[in-house]
């Protein structure tokens, strides 16, 4: 049965398949961008605050 499970193809939200490359891939692009857009702590706290209000 757990063979079954692994031949299972997985897609992402853009209906494609997902291998080990991709999600490595995405991975590394989003740790690129946290340090693009590297914000610090005390403007994510005014954003949660702010966020809470609405």
């Amino acid at each position: 049965m757990r063979s079954q499970l692994q031949n299972v193809l997985q897609y992402n939200a853009w209906r494609k398949r997902t291998t080990k490359k991709s999600i490595q891939e995405a991975i590394a692009t989003t740790q690129q961008l946290r340090q693009e857009v590297a914000l610090d702590k005390t403007s994510i706290r005014k954003m949660l605050k702010e966020g809470r209000i609405f």
